[in-house]
C-alpha cells in the first residue's frame, strides 16, 4: 500500500517533471519581458522552440499518429487499472460513468506514486514490465485517452493535476502535467479518479460521431474479460444524460468456488432481461521456451532473465448450472478481446496481435509457440473434464471442427495439433469395465453387430474394444471426425475365434441352447464379408473351426474339402475318406449360406467328378489296393456315372483291373487283352514268339451291367475306350515315348516283313506317331532294307517308282541310290493308297523334284569323294542345270533356294576342276567367289576357273552364273574379301605392286556404303597396316594415320600416298580417311622446322601454304607457339643473309615501293617480295604482325617551307563547307572524337581552315632496336596542324593537289578521325571509310547529301546542321586556342579544342578493360563537379528528354556548363534527393504489368515525400539534366540496395554523375565512378537472387532462367514528366542492347541481361518506375519504338 506523501511534496513532484520537460510558465515569460526586455523573452522563446524541435520529435510523432491509431482507449484504461496495486484487502474494481461531455473513472487502487506519474509523463515508457501483459499499441498506451478527450484530470490521494492537448498541438501537453490546487472533496481519499473531458469540436456531426465511437467501445465490453484480468473482480459501466441522471448501466462481477477450477461471472443490467450468470471451468497452463514479442521493448533485466520465454495460457469452458456444455463461439483474448474465432471455449494468451487487434500475427514465432501451448492446455482441460461425472461423456462438444469455421493460419495449426495430441490421450470409457482408453483403442458398434436386445452379439475382448454406451450418438459423430471408428470386421473375427475356443457351455456358437434368431443374426453378419467382397477378411473366416462334421469334430474350411452327404439317391462310397457336414447344421438357411461361402461342397456333377477322382486315385501303400469285390463296386460306380463325362480321357493308369489269374494291375503298365480271332491278333503273334497273354477277369463282365442306362456304350467298349484294354498289338510303347518292342524287333530281325507289320498297325496307332514328334522322328530314322541289300533311314529312302529309276540311271548310272526294297512298289508308276502314308507321313520320297535332284548330287559326290577320280565331270554341270531347272518350276522358290544353299554348304557340292596347279576338289559356297581376279588366293574365283576348264560350255556357263551367284548366293568380290586378300598378301614373301593396285581398284569401285561398314574398313586398315607403298622407297605396309595426301608440300614422317595411287583419291581420303594436308599439319611442321633442320626455302613454302589455309579457316588456332618458333625468314641488312628467327626479333614488313623501300638496306626485313607480303595478309593478320608494316611503323614529318599561303582556290575543296557531311561520316563509323563530344567535334570541323602552300616537304623515320633511321623525301603533299582552328595545308600545284585530295588527305583524315583525343590511340579504320571520305572531299558541296545517302550514311539528328559564315583566316587572334562562332552562345563563350568524354566514355563491349584517362581541362570559372573535371558529354547519356525535341537556332550547339551551384541553391535539390531516398526505401520493384497507371500506387504511401518541395526545372539547362539523371539513378540504387538478399553496394553504381548525390549527408564521401562506364548500374548476380526476384515479378521466364546467374547492365533514364515521354539512348547503348539480347524466347545469351529502368514524374507524388527487360527484343516485337539513330525511345502501349 502506497503511503501518503502530502500535497506539498506532490506539487513539487509535478514541478520537477515540468522542469525536466523544459517547460516555462507563461507567467515566467511575462516576468522576463517586464524585468529584462522583449528581446530577452524572444531569445528564451527561440531557445525553447529549438529545444522542442530537437527533443520533441517523438512527441510530435505521437501527436500525429494518435488520431490514426487503432488503439482502444477503454481497454487501455482497463489494463492500466488491472496493472495497479491493490493491497487494502478489498476486491479490486473500476467504475466508468459516461456523461455527454466527460467520462469519470473511479478505482480503488492504492494510489499514484512518483513512478506512475513519471511513466505517464514520458513517451514509450511504462511502469509495468514489457515482457508480460497487455501494453496496447506500441508508443500510445495511456495517451490513447486523448483520442477522446482534450483534458485529463487525475486525482489520486495527494496528487491532483491535468494534461491538456487538442488536435493540432505539438503533443507536449500530453506529457506535461499541470498542478491543480482544487480537488473534489466528495471523492474518498482511498479512490483514484480520472476525469476525461471530451473533445468539444465546433462541428456537431463530428462531435456526435466521436460520442458514438466512445459509447461503442464501452458497449463492446464483455463479462468474460474478467476471466483473464489478473486483479480486477468488478467492472461497472453507467451512462448518464446532460443532467447527470443514469440512463442505463451494467455491473460485471467475477466469483470463484474455493478449491476448484470453476469461475462464476454475473452480469447485472438495468434491463434485467439481459442479466446473465455463467459458469466456466478454468484451465491454466504455462507456455515455455517462447520467442520474444515483436511488439514489446524489453528492459535489460528482462532480456537477461528471459522472463518473456514463459507465459500463462488460460482456457475457459462454459457450462450450464446443470453441467451441460454451452456450445457457442467464444472470444479469443490477448488480455483484451481480439475477436470470436469459432472456438467453443475462451482462449487467453499473450499473443502478438495486429495493429488493429482484430487478429494475431500469423508469422510471429511467439504466436507459433503459444498455439502449441494452447493445444497442450486444451488437452489438460480434457483431462480435467474427464474427472467430472457427466462432462466426461460430453467434453468432446468443445472440440473445434475443421468444417465449422473458416480457419486459417495458426488457428488451423491449432486444430491439427489438438487432433494430433488427442489421438494418444486415454480419455474414452469402455463398455464393460469403464476403463479409460485412447480413441484408437475403442470402437462404436453398428446395429448389425447387436442382438435383438441391442447387446453385442459376441463377448468383448480381454483388451476391451467396445465404446461405452453412455456416449450420445451426436457426440460419437463429433469423435468420428477425430478418429473414432466403428467396430471393424477384423475385430469381430477375433471375437468369433475366441467364442469357438471356449467350451460348448461357454460358446454361443456351439451351444445347443442358442436360438435360431441368434444364429440368423450372427451368420448374416459373417456373410457380409462375401456380400461386400471384403477379400482381406475371407481367409481369416476360412481358418475358423466353425463347421461341425458328421463324425463329431469342428473344423475349418481351410484344412480340406467338406461335402454335403448326398447326391440324389446315390450314396457316396464309405471308404473314400470324404468329410461330410453334420446334417443338424444344415437346417438354418443363413448358416448354410455361410457354409456355401466357406466352400462346403454340395454333391453335384463336379463333386461326382471328385468322387470319381478318389476312386481313380492310385493306392499308396500297396496294401491299400482294393479287393476284387471293392474293385468291381468302384468300376460299377464309374461305369454307371460315365454318362456325365462323355469327354473323359484314358483311365488305364488310374484304375487297377484284376486279370483272369486274380492279379490286380494297371492296364497302362501291363497290357490286358480281350481275346479275338484276328490273324494279326495279339495271341497269334505272341504265341509265335512264345509269349503269354493277360486277359480281363470274368467277374467284371458278370456283375456289371453290359450297357450304361440311357446310353449305347457297352462295357467292352467302355473298357477299351477308358481303361485301355487292348484289342491289337502296339506300334508305340505304352508310355508313348518310344516305338514298341514289337516294332523294333520286327524292323531288326524280320526286316522283309516290316512294311507289312507297319501297314497293318498304322491305322490303329499311326495317329499317336503323328502327334508325337519324337515317335515320328524315331520311325523316320528306322533303317529299312533298300535295293542292293543296304539299309537307309526310312525318311532318306525313295519309292522305286519307274520315273525316279529313269532319272537316276541318267546321272548316276549304276551308282548307289537309296530306293526302298519292295516287290509291291518296284517299277510302279504311282503310289497306291495303302502305302501313301509312307510318303505323306514318313518322308519317303516319290517325286522328281529339287529335293530328289539334290539327293542325286549328294550321292554322286558320295560315290566320288576324291574329285580327281570323277569320270565325265560334265555330268556335274548337267546335274547343276537340272537342279536349276527344277528350281525355276518350283512353286515355293524361296524355300527351295534355301534348301539348295543348305545342301551345298553342308555337303560341299561345288565341283572345282584343276586350276593354277591345284588339283580338282569339292568346295562349299562360302569358299568361293563368282567374279574375282584369277590370281585370288583366299577364295576360289569360280568364273575364271570354269571358263578355263569348260571352254566348250560357254553358253551353259552364262546360264549357270545365275545358279552360282543368285541361287547358291556366291558373292562377287566385295570390300571385305579385298581386306582378307590384302591381309593374306601381307604374309607372302614377295608382293607384286600391280596386284595390290588391282585390289585397291576393286576396293575403289566396291567401297562400303553404310557408315558402320566404312568405319570397320578403316579400323582394318589402321590396325593391320594395309596400305602398300613402294614408290621411290623401300616397299612396306603402312597405316592410314602414317600417310598423307599432299600435292604441294612434303611433310616429314608421312607417306604421300598420292604419289603412287593418284587415281584413288576418293578411296584414300574419303573412305580410308588418309589425312589431307591441312592447316594444323602445316602448323605442326613449322613448329618442328628447327628440329627437322628444314632449309629456309622449305620453311618459306610452308608459310605460304599455311597462309593459303588461313584464308578459309574461320577458327584458326592460337599463333602463340608459332610466334615463339624460328620460322620467320629475316634478311640481315649488313650481310644479306637470311636467318630463321622468332617474332621476338625486330623486323619489318616492306609493303611500299619508292622512298620507303630504301629502308631495306638499313633494317631487318621479312624476306618476301612486296607481292608476297600482300598475299601473306591472312598470315600476318593471324599472327598480329600487321603492326610491323613499314607503312605503319615509319613516321612522316611534314614541314612548311617559305612561300605564299592562300585560301584554297577551289571553294568546293574547303573542308568547312563539308563539315556536316564529315560529321555524319564520323558518326557512322564510330569516331572516338565524335563519341567524345558530337557538338565539339562539329565545331572543330566547322572552323577548320584549308590553305594552299607552295613548299611542303617531309622526311621518313623508322626505329629498330632503339636506332632511328631517317630518309629525306623532299617534296610532300600534305601538312596538317591540329591546332585551334584545325588547319590543313595542301600543295598549290594542280597535280600534287589532286593527288593530295584523292590519296593523302582521305587517309590522313580517316586516321585523325579514328584517333581517341584523350589517349592518342587510333581505332580500327573500317573498310570503305577512306572511300567515303574521298568521295566527299572531292565532290561538289551540293552533292554531299546525295552521296552520303547512296553510301548509307545516316543523318545525325542530335546535331542539326548549322550554316555559319566562314571566318577569314586572319580573324583568330595569334594565340587563340578556342574559337568563337557567331550564334553559338553569348559573348566570350569558349569551346575546348577537342572535347572528350574522359571517364564518361562508354565503350561498345561490356568486357572491355580499357579505361581512358581523365581529361584535365576544367575552366577556372566553373565550380567543382562531383569529383572530377567534367568534359563535354553526350547529353543523351543523361536523358535530355526534358528539353524540347528540336533545338532552336540560337542554342543549337550551346556548350553545357556542368557545375554544382552555390550551396544556397542546393537546398531544393537536396530536399528532392531526400524525398527520392525516402520513397525508394519503402518501395519494392514493380510487377511486370501492362497498366502503367497502376504500377506505382504502392509508392505513394503515407505522406508525400515531396510535399512542399519546390525545385526549379529549367528545360534547357544541361546541369538540370544531369541532376535529374543522378536523382533517377539514386532512386533505383536505393530500391535495389534495400533488398539485403542482393547485397548491392556502391561498386554496383557505376555512373560518372553519381557524385551529385554528395549533397546528402549519407553520400558525402561518394565520388564519381573512377572506372570506365558501361551502364549506370552493373550487377553480377552470382547468387541468382536478382534473377529469382525478376522471375517472381514476371519479367523472366522461370523455365529458362531458374538457376541462372547472369550479369545485369541496368541503364536508368529519368524524367520529370510522365512515362510516355521519350528517353534518349546513344548508339553505343543501342549496340550493347543488341549484343546482349536474350532472343525471342528469352533463352539465348543467358550470361547477360540488359535492362532499361524508366523513372518518371520525378519529384511528384505520382513518381514511378517502369522496367524494360531486354529492350532490344521489346523493340523487335514493337513494345518500344526507336525513332532515330541517336535513339529516342517511347513505349508503344502494346
Amino acid at each position: 500500500m502506497s503511503e501518503s506523501i502530502g500535497r506539498d511534496r506532490a506539487r513539487r513532484v509535478i514541478k520537477e517533471i515540468v522542469r525536466e520537460h523544459g517547460f516555462v510558465q507563461e507567467s515566467t515569460l511575462q516576468l522576463i519581458d517586464s524585468l529584462v526586455s522583449q528581446e530577452a523573452r524572444r531569445e528564451v522563446e527561440e531557445a525553447l522552440l529549438a529545444k522542442d524541435i530537437k527533443i520533441g520529435s517523438s512527441v510530435l510523432t505521437l501527436a500525429k499518429n494518435l488520431y490514426t491509431s487503432q488503439a482502444r482507449f477503454v481497454f487501455e484504461l482497463l489494463q492500466n487499472a488491472d496493472d495497479n496495486q491493490y493491497t487494502r484487502g478489498q476486491d479490486p474494481f473500476v467504475v466508468f460513468r459516461i456523461y455527454p461531455d466527460r467520462i469519470v473513472i473511479d478505482c480503488n487502487e492504492d494510489g499514484f506514486t512518483r513512478q506512475n506519474l513519471t511513466a505517464i509523463c514520458d513517451i514509450g515508457k511504462s511502469s509495468k514490465t514489457g515482457s508480460q501483459g497487455y501494453i496496447g499499441e506500441k508508443g500510445i498506451g495511456f495517451k490513447s485517452v486523448f483520442m477522446a478527450a482534450w483534458r485529463v484530470h487525475i486525482q489520486s490521494r495527494d496528487f491532483s493535476f491535468d494534461f491538456l492537448h487538442r488536435k493540432g498541438d505539438s503533443g507536449m501537453g500530453m506529457i506535461t502535467p499541470i498542478w491543480q490546487e482544487t480537488r473534489d472533496p466528495a471523492l474518498p481519499f482511498e479512490l483514484t479518479r480520472i476525469t476525461l473531458y471530451l473533445h468539444d469540436q465546433s462541428d456537431p456531426a463530428e462531435r456526435d460521431r466521436d460520442r458514438q465511437i466512445i459509447n461503442q467501445q464501452f458497449h463492446e465490453l464483455q463479462d468474460t474479460l474478467l476471466l483473464f484480468l489478473r486483479r480486477l473482480r468488478k467492472i461497472e459501466v453507467s451512462f448518464h444524460d446532460e443532467v447527470g441522471q443514469q440512463t442505463k448501466g451494467t455491473i460485471y462481477t467475477l466469483g470463484r468456488i474455493e478449491n476448484s477450477d470453476i469461475a462464476i461471472i454475473e452480469r447485472m443490467c438495468t434491463n434485467t432481461a439481459q442479466n446473465r450468470k455463467r459458469i466456466y471451468h478454468i484451465v491454466k497452463h504455462t507456455a515455455r521456451r517462447l520467442a520474444r514479442s515483436e511488439n514489446r521493448d524489453l528492459s535489460e533485466a528482462e532480456e537477461v532473465s528471459r522472463s518473456f520465454a514463459t507465459s500463462e495460457i488460460v482456457l475457459a469452458f462454459p457450462v450450464t448450472e446443470d453441467s451441460i456444455p454451452i456450445i457457442e463461439p467464444q472470444e479469443v483474448f490477448a488480455f483484451l478481446p481480439v475477436r470470436r474465432m469459432g472456438f467453443n471455449f475462451l482462449i487467453q494468451a499473450d499473443f502478438v496481435t495486429l495493429a488493429n487487434r482484430q487478429d494475431i500475427v500469423m508469422t510471429s514465432l511467439r504466436n507459433q509457440g503459444l498455439i502449441q501451448a494452447i493445444a497442450d492446455a486444451f488437452i489438460a482441460g480434457v483431462l480435467q473434464l474427464c474427472e467430472h461425472q457427466t462432462l466426461q461423456y460430453q467434453w468432446m462438444r468443445y472440440l473445434p471442427l475443421e468444417n465449422s469455421y473458416t480457419w486459417d493460419g495458426l488457428w488451423k495449426d491449432l486444430i491439427s495439433s489438438i487432433k494430433s495430441k488427442l489421438e494418444n490421450l486415454a480419455v474414452f470409457r469402455s463398455l464393460e469395465r469403464s476403463t479409460r482408453r485412447t480413441i484408437n483403442d475403442l470402437y462404436y458398434r453398428l446395429a448389425t453387430q447387436n442382438n435383438q436386445h441391442g447387446a453385442p452379439l459376441f463377448a468383448d475382448l480381454r483388451s476391451e474394444v467396445y465404446l461405452s454406451d453412455l456416449y450420445d450418438p451426436v457426440d460419437i459423430n463429433i469423435l468420428k471426425v477425430f478418429g473414432l471408428d466403428n467396430l471393424k470386421f477384423g475385430k469381430i473375427i477375433v471375437m468369433v475365434k475366441r467364442d469357438l475356443q471356449a467350451g460348448p457351455e461357454h460358446s454361443r456358437i456351439k451351444s445347443p441352447n442358442t436360438d435360431d434368431n441368434w444364429h440368423t443374426r450372427a451368420y448374416s453378419l459373417l456373410n457380409l464379408a462375401w456380400r461386400y467382397t471384403w477379400s482381406q477378411y475371407i481367409p481369416s473366416l476360412k481358418q475358423l473351426d466353425i463347421i461341425p462334421l458328421q463324425e463329431g469334430p469342428w473344423v475349418s474350411s481351410d484344412n480340406g474339402d467338406i461335402f454335403y452327404p448326398k447326391y440324389g439317391n446315390v450314396v457316396v462310397p464309405k471308404d473314400l475318406g470324404m468329410r461330410l457336414v453334420d446334417p443338424m447344421a444344415t437346417r438354418n438357411e443363413s448358416r448354410c449360406a455361410f457354409f456355401d461361402n466357406l466352400g462346403v461342397h454340395r454333391i453335384d456333377v463336379p463333386i461326382v467328378s471328385n468322387i470319381r477322382g478318389r476312386i481313380l486315385r492310385q493306392p499308396t501303400p500297396p496294401w491299400m489296393i482294393a479287393s476284387l469285390e471293392s474293385s468291381v463296386e468302384r468300376m460299377r460306380f464309374l461305369f454307371l456315372t460315365q454318362h456325365l463325362y462323355h469327354e473323359e480321357g484314358d483311365l488305364s493308369d488310374k484304375f487297377m483291373v484284376y486279370d483272369h489269374l486274380g492279379v490286380a494291375m494297371y492296364p497302362s503298365v501291363t497290357d490286358l487283352y480281350i481275346s479275338n480271332d484276328d490273324p494279326y491278333g495279339a495271341e497269334l503273334f505272341l504265341r509265335q514268339k512264345g509269349r503269354q497273354v493277360s486277359c480281363v477277369n470274368s467277374r467284371y463282365f458278370e456283375e456289371i451291367p453290359s450297357i450304361v442306362p440311357g446310353s449305347n456304350l457297352t462295357l467292352h467298349q467302355w473298357m477299351h475306350k477308358y481303361l485301355g484294354i487292348r484289342q491289337h498289338l502296339r506300334l508305340v510303347s505304352s508310355d508313348r515315348n518310344s516305338l514298341s518292342v514289337e516294332c523294333l524287333d520286327t524292323a531288326g530281325t524280320r526286316a522283309a516283313e516290316f512294311l507289312g507289320f507297319l501297314g497293318h498297325l498304322w491305322s490303329f496307332e499311326g495317329n499317336i506317331v503323328l502327334i508325337t514328334a519324337s515317335l515320328l522322328t524315331a520311325l523316320k530314322k528306322t533303317r529299312v532294307l533298300c535295293i542292293n541289300e543296304k539299309r537307309e533311314k526310312l525318311c532318306n529312302t525313295y519309292l522305286p517308282l519307274k520315273p525316279l529309276l529313269d532319272v537316276h540311271r541318267q546321272f548316276l548310272g549304276d551308282e548307289y541310290f537309296p530306293f526302298i526294297q519292295s516287290s509291291e512298289l518296284f517299277g510302279q508308276d504311282e503310289v497306291s493308297h495303302l502305302w501313301s502314308f509312307l510318303v505323306r507321313n514318313l518322308g519317303v520320297g516319290n517325286q522328281d523334284n529339287v529335293g530328289f535332284r539334290l539327293q542325286l548330287m549328294r550321292f554322286l559326290k558320295q560315290a566320288n569323294p576324291d574329285a580327281e577320280t570323277l569320270d565325265n565331270p560334265s555330268r556335274v554341270i548337267d546335274l547343276y542345270q537340272s537342279i536349276n531347272a527344277c528350281l525355276r518350276i518350283s512353286q515355293n522358290r524361296e524355300t527351295m533356294e534355301r534348301r539348295i544353299r543348305n545342301s551345298f554348304e553342308t555337303y560341299g557340292l561345288i565341283f572345282v576342276p584343276p586350276w593354277n596347279s591345284m588339283p580338282a576338289s569339292w568346295k562349299k559356297p562360302n569358299e568361293c567367289l563368282w567374279d574375282a581376279p584369277s590370281d585370288f588366293i583366299t577364295k576360289i574365283p569360280l568364273k575364271e576357273v570354269y571358263v578355263s576348264s569348260f571352254q566348250d560350255t560357254e553358253f551353259e556357263l552364262d546360264h549357270m552364273a545365275g545358279f552360282f551367284h543368285w541361287t547358291l548366293d556366291i558373292d562377287v568380290i566385295d570390300w571385305f574379301d579385298v581386306i582378307s586378300e590384302l591381309k593374306e598378301l601381307k604374309l607372302q614373301p614377295t608382293i607384286r605392286g600391280e596386284v595390290v593396285q588391282q585390289l585397291y581398284g576393286i576396293l575403289f569401285e566396291n567401297a562400303p556404303i553404310l557408315e558402320v561398314d566404312k568405319q570397320e574398313m578403316r579400323e582394318f586398315f589402321e590396325t593391320e597396316a594395309l596400305i602398300y607403298f613402294d614408290h621411290n622407297v623401300a616397299p612396306g605396309w603402312h597405316k592410314p594415320s602414317e600417310c598423307v595426301w599432299s600435292d604441294t608440300t612434303h611433310i616429314h614422317g608421312k607417306i604421300a600416298v598420292n604419289a603412287q595411287y593418284s587415281d584413288f583419291k576418293d578411296l584414300f581420303i574419303e573412305k580410308l580417311q588418309v589425312p589431307q594436308l591441312d592447316l594444323m599439319m602445316v602448323f605442326d611442321q613449322l613448329l618442328d622446322a628447327r628440329s627437322l633442320n628444314l632449309p629456309v626455302s622449305e620453311v618459306k613454302e610452308l608459310l605460304k601454304t599455311l597462309n593459303s589455309f588461313l584464308r578459309a579457316e574461320p577458327n584458326p588456332p592460337s599463333p602463340s607457339r608459332l610466334l615463339n618458333a624460328r620460322v620467320f625468314p629475316v634478311r640481315e641488312p649488313s650481310s644479306g643473309n637470311i636467318i630463321l628467327c622468332t617474332s621476338n626479333t625486330q623486323f619489318t614488313l616492306v609493303d611500299r615501293e619508292g622512298p620507303p623501300s630504301r629502308f631495306i638496306e638499313m633494317v631487318r626485313v621479312l624476306d618476301f617480295t612486296l607481292q608476297e607480303i600482300r598475299q601473306l595478309e591472312p598470315l600476318l593478320a593471324w599472327t598480329c604482325l600487321e603492326s610491323r608494316y613499314l607503312s605503319r611503323c615509319m613516321k612522316e614529318t611534314s614541314r612548311l617551307g617559305d612561300g605564299v599561303r592562300a585560301p584554297i582556290s577551289q571553294p568546293h575543296l574547303d573542308l568547312r563547307k563539308k563539315a556536316y557531311a564529315l560529321l555524319r561520316i564520323a558518326a557512322a563509323f564510330n569516331s572516338p572524337r565524335y563519341e567524345a563530344d558530337p557538338l565539339g567535334f562539329y565545331h572543330i570541323l566547322h572552323t577548320a581552315v584549308t590553305l594552299e602552300s607552295g613548299v611542303i616537304s617531309s622526311s621518313l623515320s623508322f626505329e629498330q632496336d632503339g636506332v632511328i633511321h631517317e630518309i629525306e623525301v623532299g617534296q610532300s603533299e600534305l601538312h596538317i596542324e591540329d591546332s585551334n582552328p584545325l588547319t590543313v595545308y595542301v600543295p598549290n600545284n594542280t597535280e600534287s593537289q589532286e593527288c593530295c585530295f584523292k590519296c593523302d588527305l582521305p587517309h590522313r583524315f580517316a586516321s585523325w578521325m579514328m584517333t581517341d583525343p584523350t589517349t592518342g590511340t587510333q581505332g580500327k579504320i573500317e573498310d570503305g571509310t577512306v572511300n567515303v571520305i574521298n568521295s566527299i572531299l572531292n565532290c561538289l558541296v551540293s552533292t554531299t547529301g546525295r552521296i552520303l545517302e547512296k553510301e548509307g550514311i545516316p543523318k545525325v539528328p542530335e546535331v542539326p546542321e548549322t550554316h555559319v559564315p566562314i571566318m577569314e583566316v586572319e580573324e583568330p587572334a595569334e594565340n587563340t586556342t578556342m574559337a568563337v562562332a557567331p550564334g553559338l552562345g553569348g559573348q566570350g563563350d569558349r569551346l575546348p579544342r577537342t572535347p572528350t568524354r574522359s571517364q564518361n566514355e562508354r565503350f561498345s563491349s561490356p568486357e572491355s578493360i580499357f579505361s581512358p584517362p581523365a581529361t584535365p581541362w576544367s575552366p577556372a570559372h566553373m565550380e567543382s563537379a562531383p569529383d572530377q573535371s567534367t568534359p563535354l558529354t553526350d547529353p543523351g547519356d543523361y536523358d535530355s528528354e526534358d528539353s524540347p525535341g528540336t533545338p532552336r537556332d540560337d542554342d543549337s550547339i550551346r556548350p553545357p556548363q556542368f557545375h554544382i551551384p552555390a550551396q544556397q541553391s542546393l537546398s531544393p535539390y537536396r530536399r528532392l534527393l531526400e524525398g527520392v531516398v525516402a520513397l525508394a526505401r519503402r518501395t519494392t520493384l514493380p510487377h511486370n504489368i501492362e497498366d502503367i497507371s497502376t504500377l506505382f500506387q504502392g509508392l505513394s504511401v503515407g505522406d508525400d515525400p515531396f510535399d512542399g518541395l519546390y525545385y526549379a526545372y529549367a528545360s534547357n539547362d544541361w546541369e538540370h539534366r544531369k541532376r535529374v539523371g543522378a536523382a533517377g539513378e539514386l532512386f533505383v540504387f536505393e530500391i535495389l540496395s534495400s533488398n539485403h538478399d542482393l547485397e548491392f553496394d556502391l561498386d554496383n553504381w557505376r555512373s560518372s554523375i553519381r557524385g551529385y548525390a554528395r549533397v546528402l549527408p549519407e553520400y558525402a564521401d561518394l565520388s564519381a565512378w573512377p572506372g570506365r562506364e558501361t551502364s549506370d548500374i552493373v550487377y553480377n548476380d552470382r547468387s541468382g537472387a536478382l534473377t529469382r526476384l525478376m522471375i517472381s515479378l514476371g519479367y523472366l521466364n522461370a523455365d529458362h532462367w531458374t538457376g541462372k546467374t547472369p550479369k545485369y547492365y541496368i541503364e536508368v533514364k529519368c524524367t520529370t514528366e510522365d512515362c510516355a515521354r521519350p528517353c534518349i539512348v546513344s548508339q553505343n547503348q543501342v549496340d550493347l542492347m543488341e549484343r546482349t539480347t536474350n532472343g525471342p524466347q528469352g533463352d539465348q545469351n543467358q550470361t547477360t541481361i540488359y535492362a532499361l529502368f524508366r523513372v518518371f514524374s520525378l519529384g511528384r507524388s505520382s513518381m514511378g518506375l517502369k522496367i524494360y527487360i531486354d529492350p532490344a527484343e521489346q523493340r523487335r516485337v514493337g513494345k518500344l519504338a526507336f525513332t532515330s539513330e541517336k535513339y529516342a525511345v517511347v513505349p508503344t502501349g502494346r
